[in-house]
């Protein structure tokens, strides 16, 4: 299905602010959250490529993604 020129503007409006969000994370964060959701690895693997820790992966995708909830909860997303 074509989008419209209304549904564009919309989508392109969210990824902003998913861009604008991501900004507000540190880099260990960003760089967890795109290898665990873009890259599609595990964590166990995000962790050999980064080396470090399986808890220190978990932790920084655990935080990463409360304040991503927060900042696009204010963002009004």
């Amino acid at each position: 299905k074509d989008l419209g020129p209304l549904e564009i503007l919309l989508i392109s409006d969210e990824n902003k602010i998913l861009k604008d969000s991501l900004s507000v994370l540190g880099p260990r964060q960003r760089q967890v959250i795109w290898l665990f959701y873009v890259e599609e690895m595990s964590i166990g693997d995000i962790a050999h490529k980064l080396n470090i820790s399986y808890r220190t992966v978990v932790n920084s995708k655990t935080k990463a993604l409360k304040r991503l909830k927060k900042e696009i909860e204010r963002e009004g997303l």
